[in-house]
């Protein structure tokens, strides 16, 4: 039997959860039957974060160029950034029928995923899109869609978005999974906190996330200001990078309550390895707004054996039980954001059971062996149709 040739399409411009996702797909495909290859544009400082194995790497191009629109101009342009898609779309397909490539798979399907994949979808090439958000405006459009012979939601909650907005094509729910060897630091956890210079006998309370209004570090700062006059002996630690918009925003909150001015810190970027955060945090947020279509953050926490706060919406619920094997909140409400905190601080054998119960639910359903075997099902699928 000859394998399956998939090429694995990456555009990001950040290595974050979809890419460490990335990361576990490929390695834990069974090169009997598959041989990957993954393609980027072209060469980015963020590729180095990546720790696929023995999978061929293939550029676009050597490096960015002057046409590619907002990749190389900070205010390009009118038109560039269609033009720049639709070079990379002609060229992937040509590299695509050089390599013999069987399927495309798209990492992350966009709005704008149309003239990245038009020119492949006129071949004999099969394409699946990986869809990964539940936000209205990243719906993917029906052209993007007809693209695909198969769109894959990373849960039945992003799935039933995508298809509220119009279903031009077949989906399935395919839940992302995790890469547990690379949930492994040798380094203790004060070790850790000194090398951060983080207190090293604090309650460390840490809210992970891009630097963006809708992942609730505002709300995270607030509720932490109702509880640190009972808990004084605690530290909120926001990880993440993105905009200094949002960054001054989070600032200027934090200066509105007095008691929080050393109490508050900041990574202000994305940081290298988040393993080292997991492991020094007592408590990890994850108040993103309205939910998320996933949302890695609660589970790799229980990865690591630490408590979360999460959203009380979204894909978690098609997992994770309130005080069952996490906690989940209305991540409007910051009063209830901050009764969450102290519940954590003050139920400590809950806790612990808690955690065991989370930790054993990712070791048994989100598995890298299951995700694997769901997806060569659906190259198998596609590729007979």
């Amino acid at each position: 039997m000859d394998k399956i040739k998939v090429a694995y399409l990456d555009y990001s411009h950040i290595f974050a959860g979809a890419e460490r996702v990335l990361c576990a797909i490929i390695n834990s495909i069974d090169r009997e039957y598959i041989e990957p290859i993954i393609i980027f544009p072209y060469p980015e400082e963020h590729h180095k974060d990546y720790y696929y194995k023995n999978c061929k790497t293939k550029y676009l191009f050597k490096k960015k160029q002057f046409w590619m629109g907002s990749d190389y101009w900070k205010h390009p342009l009118r038109g560039m950034d269609f033009f720049k898609r639709t070079i990379f779309g002609i060229i992937l397909k040509s590299v695509l029928i050089k390599e013999k490539v069987d399927v495309l798979h798209v990492n992350l399907l966009r709005v704008d995923s149309l003239m990245w994949l038009l020119p492949t979808s006129k071949t004999k090439i099969k394409i699946v899109g990986h869809f990964r958000s539940d936000e209205w405006e990243w719906m993917t459009p029906k052209k993007v869609q007809e693209c695909c012979d198969i769109v894959l939601c990373v849960s039945d909650y992003c799935r039933d978005r995508l298809r509220s907005k119009g279903c031009f094509t077949e989906t399935r729910t395919l839940y992302d999974s995790f890469d547990l060897n690379n949930f492994k630091t040798v380094k203790s956890k004060l070790q850790i906190r000194k090398e951060l210079q983080l207190p090293e006998d604090t309650f460390l309370i840490t809210s992970i996330g891009q630097l963006s209004p809708h992942k609730g570090h505002d709300n995270a700062i607030r509720a932490f200001a109702n509880m640190v006059a009972i808990h004084p002996n605690s530290l909120l630690y926001i990880v993440g990078g993105g905009g200094n918009d949002e960054l001054n925003r989070l600032k200027s909150i934090q200066s509105e309550y007095p008691m929080l001015k050393d109490k508050v810190r900041y990574t202000e970027r994305q940081v290298d390895n988040i393993v080292e955060i997991y492991k020094t945090s007592d408590l990890v947020l994850s108040l993103t707004r309205y939910g998320e279509a996933f949302g890695l953050v609660p589970y790799e926490a229980s990865i690591m054996d630490v408590p979360f706060i999460g959203p009380d919406g979204g894909a978690i619920k098609e997992f994770i039980e309130d005080k069952v094997t996490g906690l989940l909140v209305d991540t409007l409400n910051v009063d209830a954001i901050s009764e969450k905190m102290r519940w954590v601080l003050d139920h400590d054998t809950e806790i612990k059971l808690m955690v065991e119960k989370a930790h054993k639910l990712v070791m048994e359903r989100l598995q890298p062996s299951v995700m694997a075997e769901n997806i060569k099902n659906v190259y198998e699928y596609i590729l007979k149709k």
